[in-house]
């Protein structure tokens, strides 16, 4: 199947049931369940005293993470502004040399 090609939900439903016909469905143990439980309800304050991050380098992380945005929309804006300005230039160039030509 090519990316282009669109499936119809007749075709998605049968392919649900045919694998639904292969497959069943599994029921986790119940320690994996509180592992993971436990695992998505520790919090920062449950970290280590040397893993916890302070305020300030919260800050310090904020500030570089906005300072390279704004690097990044520099460098994007300027090569945008470099290729418009090139393609005037060579629209110009191919507009004067075929006013040469006639």
């Amino acid at each position: 199947m090519g990316w282009d090609k669109r499936i119809n939900e007749h075709d998605i439903l049968k392919m649900e049931d045919y694998l639904s016909t292969l497959m069943s469905p599994v029921r986790p143990r119940e320690e994996f369940v509180q592992g993971l439980r436990h695992g998505l309800g520790q919090s920062e304050s449950h970290l280590p005293e040397n893993e916890k991050i302070s305020l300030l380098e919260k800050i310090l992380w904020g500030m570089a993470g906005f300072a390279s945005a704004i690097v990044l929309l520099t460098i994007g804006i300027r090569a945008i502004v470099r290729l418009v300005r090139q393609s005037n230039l060579r629209e110009r160039k191919r507009k004067k040399g075929a006013s040469l030509v006639v």
